[in-house]
């Protein structure tokens, strides 16, 4: 446990059944009381129920001292086993206490809610962290107390004037911590020269200051700020699916920002050879199997605890995701456990021995070409960008924009130059 300054405050809250607190009320972050705590919570053994709702009520009881920020580090392997025992009603109860106070909530595990754990930190305006249980919890709780110890501004909005901002994220009003750059992802209506004023509080009272801006009205520089926007919008979609439910208008959003930013999501299109669905192609010297049904395949709601926890953990990642690197790295772990692989906008998962584009083509038509053939080369030269892709391995279904090819071990082995300039302009 570390705290910066002495004028700093804290509370140490344990609970099972019953709810404990190391001293009564607040104590200074003195070196001596920090080491105090750090021998109670040494010396805590995890029994009995878990009161998550009486812990959270002595966390947010009484009020905070003007120019103070309340913060409320919540961490808990469980789900709530005694007391008041519907996430719904807890969830409610705590954002009515809160007030200004910011609520960050670690999970541990997935024998727990995890849309209780993402919702309290959600509607407190902090973080929801999801640790595995071989990873250190002490880490992740460090990471983020470390981050928290000096704010600057609290509250801060951001308004335009000559452009409108839309689908914001963060959408709520946030708070910029020493040395923490202030990232806002938005889409945006109009174009030129507009003003973006930024108003926010600090101890001494409110801040505000503005600077100018040009919104192009279209670019093609610096494509990656599409793809940070979308993960962002995703992650708080699915925060927002598990706490109210899923509905269509969500899951269509989701499903389209994955498949037009190759963004691996819960759900997950992609093409299928159907048997006896095949009509044929003339190929010179061959013939392809062409698929004339397009099957979407959308991965069950994750039920189990186990998925949950997963899915709420990259949701968080999601949503903190305020650079490239954090983008990839989070992309990275998906691919991993999904099997997948990204090249360029398109990802690819390995369905038996085929990787297969998860991008959905608009058409049916499916050329079938033989590995290695003449066929296969002739397409690479003509189409560079599927070098790469073909470097998969020797099975491989890519989706053009209203053809796709399947390559495999059988298939046409000669194109035609009016064929080949067909699958070109379908491309």
């Amino acid at each position: 446990m570390q705290v910066s300054r002495f004028s700093d405050r804290f509370k140490l809250i344990d609970f099972s059944t019953e709810v404990r607190t190391f001293r009564d009320d607040f104590v200074r972050a003195t070196r001596e009381n920090i080491a105090e705590g750090s021998r109670y919570l040494e010396s805590l053994d995890a029994s009995g129920s878990t009161n998550i709702s009486g812990a959270l009520d002595a966390a947010l009881e009484g009020d905070t001292p003007s120019g103070r920020l309340g913060l409320v580090l919540f961490v808990t392997d469980g789900e709530p086993t005694i007391g008041e025992r519907n996430p719904e009603a807890i969830a409610s109860r705590v954002n009515r206490q809160r007030r200004d106070r910011r609520i960050f909530s670690f999970g541990v595990g997935a024998d727990l809610n995890a849309a209780l754990v993402e919702r309290l930190a959600l509607e407190g305006k902090g973080t929801a962290q999801f640790v595995r249980l071989d990873e250190s919890v002490e880490r992740a709780v460090s990471i983020v107390a470390s981050r928290l110890t000096n704010p600057v501004v609290t509250n801060v909005r951001v308004s335009s004037d000559g452009v409108r901002l839309l689908k914001r994220h963060p959408s709520e009003a946030t708070d910029i911590f020493a040395g923490q750059d202030y990232v806002v992802l938005t889409r945006y209506d109009g174009s030129g020269s507009a003003r973006l004023r930024f108003e926010g509080q600090t101890a001494n009272g409110p801040v505000s200051w503005t600077t100018n801006v040009s919104f192009p009205e279209s670019s093609r520089e610096n494509p990656y700020i599409a793809r940070l926007w979308a993960t962002q919008r995703i992650g708080y979609l699915s925060a927002e699916k598990r706490k109210g439910g899923s509905s269509r208008e969500i899951d269509d959003e989701i499903r389209q920002l994955g498949e037009k930013y190759a963004i691996p999501t819960e759900f997950t299109s992609y093409l299928v050879v159907e048997p006896g669905m095949r009509r044929d192609i003339q190929l010179r010297g061959s013939a392809s199997g062409v698929v004339t049904g397009v099957a979407t395949a959308a991965a069950p709601r994750p039920e189990a605890r186990a998925r949950e926890f997963e899915a709420a953990r990259d949701a968080s990642k999601q949503r903190a995701a305020s650079n490239l690197a954090a983008a990839d790295a989070l992309e990275i772990d998906q691919l991993k456990k999904e099997n997948t692989r990204r090249i360029g906008p398109r990802v690819f998962a390995l369905r038996g021995e085929t990787w297969t584009d998860l991008r959905k083509a608009d058409s049916t038509r499916v050329m079938k070409v033989k590995s290695f053939s003449e066929a296969y080369f002739r397409i690479i030269d003509a189409i560079p960008e599927l070098r790469e892709v073909f470097a998969l391995g020797n099975k491989v279904v890519v989706a053009g924009r209203d053809v796709a090819i399947e390559i495999g071990t059988d298939g046409a082995e000669t194109i035609s130059d009016s064929e080949l300039k067909r699958l070109q302009s379908g491309w």
